[in-house]
C-alpha cells in the first residue's frame, strides 16, 4: 500500500493541523480516499477532513489509561480542558479573549463538580499552575494562540492577564455522538455505541482498533466472539498488519501485540533514547530471572523497584537517580500501565506475560564510562 507513511502520522498525533504541519496535511489529505477506505472497513472510524486540519477519530475499544494525556497528571488538569472546550464554543475563529474571561466561566460553571469534592479556586498557586499546564499543551495542540502577555506570570498572581485567540479548531476535539449521552451512566457507555448491526463488521472493528490503538490485546480475556474472530483470522489480519505498517503480529501465550520497523515515527516501547524505558526493561528482567511469578502486592512491588534502583542507579541519568524511592515508584508503574505490561486490580500488581519477550539488562561492566552514556541504552540486551 502507498499510504502507510500517512496512516502513520494518523495513528501516532491526536490532531494534524495545516498550520503547524503544513507538509503533513497535504501529505494525508493526497491519499485521503484510500486511507479513508481502511478506517471505515477495518477499523470503523473515519478520518475528518476541513481547511485547517486532519484527524483520524481514534474510538476506544477498551477503558484504561491508553487515551491520556500524557502532560497530564492531576484530575483538575482534564476539568480545566473539557471546561476549556466549553468556553471556546461560543467563539468564532480568531476571535480573541483574556485569560479573567475563561477564568470568570471556569468559576461560574464549576458549581455542579463542587458536590465531589473538586474545589477550583484561583488563589490557589497550585490551580493556577493546573489552568497554565493545560492552556500550554491547547496552544502546542494549535487549539488557541497566545497573542500578548506571559501565562507563566498567572502562576505568580491571579492579577496577570494573558491574551489568548480562538483558532476555531476546538469543535473537532471531542467525539461527535449520534445518541442522547445523557442518558449514558457509565464510562462503557461511551464505547458501547452501536455503529453498526452487522456482527462480523463489529468484531472486525474491535480487534482492529485494540491491535492498533492499544500497546497490548488480551483476546483471551473477551467473550468468545472476539477470541474466535481473532483465531480464525489472524492470518487475513497479520497480513493487513504487514502491508499496511510494515511491521508483524506476534502472538505469546493469551496475548498478542504488534512489532514494527525502527523507523517508524509511531510511540513504540522500548525506545532506546528515553531513560525510564531502560529502567522499566530492568524491572521486567529481574521479575523473569528472580521471582516465580508476576503478582505483587504494593510493599513487595516498592521492595523490587527500591532494589533495581539501589543496584542499577549507576546507569540512571540523575533524575532518576536523585529521584524519591515513592516518586519512583509511580512514575515506573504508571508507565509500565501505559504499555499495558503492568495492571492494577485491588491493589494487586499484575505484571503481562509479554515482559518474557521484552525484558533487558546491561552488559556487565566493572564500571561505567561517563564519556559514553549516550550509547548505553543501545547496548542494552533485549
Amino acid at each position: 500500500m502507498d499510504y502507510k507513511e500517512e496512516l502513520e502520522l494518523l495513528l501516532n498525533n491526536f490532531i494534524i493541523t495545516k498550520e503547524n504541519n503544513k507538509e503533513d496535511y497535504y501529505k494525508i489529505k493526497s491519499k485521503i480516499k484510500k486511507i479513508r477506505e481502511f478506517t471505515t472497513t477495518k477499523l470503523g472510524c473515519d478520518v475528518i477532513v476541513t481547511s485547517s486540519l486532519i484527524k483520524l477519530e481514534k474510538i476506544p475499544s477498551l477503558i484504561d489509561n491508553t487515551f491520556k494525556i500524557e502532560e497530564f497528571t492531576n484530575q483538575k488538569h482534564y476539568i480545566f480542558y473539557l471546561l476549556i472546550i466549553m468556553f471556546l464554543e461560543d467563539k468564532t475563529k480568531d476571535e480573541q479573549f483574556i485569560l479573567s474571561n475563561l477564568t470568570n466561566f471556569i468559576t461560574d460553571n464549576i458549581v455542579g463538580i463542587q458536590n465531589k469534592k473538586v474545589i477550583i479556586d484561583f488563589k490557589d498557586f497550585s490551580t493556577r499552575k493546573y489552568l497554565i499546564d493545560v492552556l500550554k499543551y491547547m496552544t502546542k495542540l494549535g487549539v488557541i494562540k497566545q497573542i500578548d502577555g506571559d501565562d507563566n506570570l498567572f502562576k505568580d498572581s491571579i492579577e496577570n492577564e494573558v491574551l489568548y485567540q480562538n483558532t476555531g479548531i476546538s469543535h473537532y476535539l471531542v467525539r461527535q455522538f449520534r445518541e442522547d449521552i445523557f442518558k449514558f451512566t457509565k464510562p462503557e457507555d461511551f464505547i458501547n455505541i452501536t455503529e453498526t448491526d452487522d456482527l462480523l463488521s463489529k468484531k472486525r472493528y474491535f480487534t482492529y482498533r485494540t491491535l492498533l490503538f492499544y500497546p497490548v490485546f488480551n483476546y483471551s480475556k473477551f467473550d468468545s466472539d472476539i477470541y474466535n474472530y481473532f483465531i480464525n483470522y489472524r492470518n487475513r489480519i497479520l497480513n493487513d498488519i504487514g502491508e499496511i505498517l510494515d511491521g508483524e503480529l506476534l502472538m505469546f501465550k493469551d496475548v498478542a501485540f504488534l512489532t514494527t520497523q525502527e523507523k517508524t515515527k509511531r510511540v513504540t516501547f522500548p525506545n532506546s533514547r528515553k531513560m525510564i524505558h531502560d529502567i522499566i526493561l530492568l524491572v521486567n528482567d529481574y521479575v523473569v530471572n528472580e521471582y516465580d511469578n508476576l503478582e505483587f502486592t504494593k510493599f513487595e512491588l516498592e521492595q523490587l523497584l527500591i532494589k533495581v534502583k539501589q543496584e542499577k542507579e549507576i546507569y540512571f541519568s540523575k533524575e532518576y537517580r536523585d529521584m524519591k524511592n515513592d516518586r519512583f515508584f509511580d512514575i515506573v508503574t504508571s508507565a509500565m500501565e501505559s504499555f499495558a505490561l503492568l495492571q492494577i486490580d485491588n491493589y494487586i500488581y499484575k505484571f503481562s506475560s509479554v515482559i518474557y519477550l521484552i525484558s533487558g539488562n546491561y552488559p556487565e561492566k566493572e564500571e561505567k564510562n561517563e564519556e559514553t552514556y549516550e550509547q548505553i541504552s543501545i547496548d542494552l540486551e533485549v
